[in-house]
């Protein structure tokens, strides 16, 4: 299944697409996005490396949560919300005068709007 597995690819951009996906699809067809596990595999990518994988997965969920109006789509793991807020950690740190800004930093910025309202 196509989905799934871009879903588990190695490039962070293929897994951000492919998140979007799944919250389209599930504009389409909620059932298909439940039975074939999509939620869950969301609720899995919140603790991905990649910033931007992250909110993506964020917001996903909340769509999705919005949609069905059934909140329990976002509960995570204990794990998983770990992994989320060492992320928006990492994300939030101010770069000290001995360092400076690197790409994730930037990678971080940019994710922030997907999840924060302006």
């Amino acid at each position: 299944e196509p989905l799934a597995v871009c879903l588990k690819d190695d490039d962070p951009y293929v897994r951000k697409t492919a998140v979007m996906c799944v919250a389209k699809l599930y504009d389409i067809s909620p059932e298909l996005v439940v039975d074939r596990g999509f939620v869950d595999q969301l609720r899995d990518l919140v603790g991905d490396a990649n910033p931007t994988v992250v909110s993506n997965a964020v917001a996903a969920l909340n769509e999705i949560a919005e949609t069905s109006g059934d909140d329990s789509v976002l509960q995570l793991s204990t794990s998983a919300l770990q992994k989320l807020l060492a992320t928006l950690w990492r994300c939030t740190r101010r770069p000290t005068p001995r360092t400076r800004p690197t790409s994730s930093n930037a990678s971080c910025r940019a994710s922030s709007t997907r999840i924060l309202p302006s």
